[in-house]
């Protein structure tokens, strides 16, 4: 479906009659805003404390196995009393070692999309790590990148999709459903063309270099979020899709777009 065949909100909703859309658009740019926040900058006891509530944990908790087990380890490290302070250094510390890059032969590379993807698939790469392409589509959309890190930076992607996520939502409280199928649109080829292509691969990699702790935890979580999320926008966009039955669970597909939703 394309985003000018759409003639009205309800040609979107209709199959997703109990669900308030633009709450649930709204709510999941705050867990790409958390995300985002997480990845881009030095750890803090508060951040760490928003973190352990997110609705971020809830969901990847009920998305999958993976995603409940990256969960208990994440809660266990910041700890169940909520005083983290101890640990914030040591996250910090690991958070340079692992996804920074700062110089060679020491820890991993930077957490980039022209690091851990193969840099011919997105155009040539400049020595911050920044794809042309990625700073051309950031441009033409009118979002602004955290200049702390470069533009093809895991948090800088997480921060692109909070970016159309929340205007999704301003088009559901418009009842813009032109906007709304076009933003999907938007985020579904971002997740398939760009995060959602080099994820895995970075979090192998920080699971090769230490097994368990905050960070692998988190980008499990992560990985297991974005595939919840590429789901829930392909069911958007196909709303007949809630017709069809999973071979395997005998649910729904919609079912799966609820849990999430209510999740978040």
């Amino acid at each position: 479906m394309k985003a000018r065949e759409l003639k009205s909100r309800s040609a979107v909703t209709e199959p997703y009659q109990r669900l308030d859309f633009s709450q649930i658009a709204a709510r999941r740019s705050q867990v790409y805003g958390l995300q985002r926040e997480t990845f881009n900058g030095l750890p803090s006891t508060e951040s760490l404390l928003r973190l352990a509530s997110s609705p971020l944990l809830d969901a990847a908790a009920t998305g999958s196995p993976v995603g409940e087990q990256a969960v208990a380890s994440l809660r266990a490290v910041i700890g169940e009393s909520g005083d983290c302070s101890s640990i914030v250094k040591d996250i910090a510390v690991e958070r340079t070692r692992l996804l920074r890059g700062i110089r060679p032969g020491q820890g991993l590379p930077p957490a980039c999309e022209c690091v851990y993807r193969p840099s011919h698939e997105i155009g040539e790469c400049n020595v911050h790590g920044a794809g042309a392409l990625l700073l051309q589509k950031y441009n033409s959309a009118g979002f602004v990148a955290d200049g702390s890190v470069p533009p093809d930076f895991l948090g800088s992607e997480l921060g692109f999709m909070e970016f159309l996520v929340s205007r999704e939502a301003q088009a559901w409280q418009q009842d813009d459903g032109r906007s709304v199928l076009a933003l999907a649109e938007a985020q579904l080829a971002f997740l398939d063309n760009h995060i959602g292509r080099w994820i895995g691969p970075l979090q192998e990699a920080v699971r090769s270099e230490v097994s368990s702790g905050f960070w692998a935890a988190m980008l499990v979580l992560t990985e297991t979020h974005l595939q919840m999320e590429r789901e829930y926008l392909q069911q958007l966009l196909d709303p007949g899709a809630g017709d069809r039955e999973d071979s395997d669970s005998g649910t729904t597909s919609i079912m799966g777009a609820e849990i999430h939703a209510k999740c978040l």
